[in-house]
């Protein structure tokens, strides 16, 4: 529950950065600014998301002395790098 909850205010507090630069095109440099910037910064959000997750994990593990959970962990990378992609 802790890991949804963390990863949905991130994707929310990073769409809202990037509607707010949106509102606010003086403020960025030309080259920068695109009318799909929310976008960006939701998908980008969702792989640092997931990537923290994973680092997270492997932290815990070997805190804790545990061994790894790969399968889980494998599945995971692969949502970071689909988001990636389509990033």
């Amino acid at each position: 529950m802790l890991a949804i909850a963390a990863v949905t205010l991130s994707t929310m507090h990073q769409s809202s950065l990037g509607s707010l630069f949106l509102l606010m095109p003086d403020k960025l440099a030309q080259q920068w600014w695109s009318p799909v910037m929310p976008v960006n910064f939701f998908l980008s959000s969702i792989a640092a998301g997931t990537a923290l997750v994973i680092l997270v994990e492997m932290w815990m593990a070997k805190a804790w002395k545990r061994e790894l959970r790969t399968t889980q962990l494998a599945a995971m990378g692969k949502v970071a790098f689909l988001a990636l992609a389509v990033y």
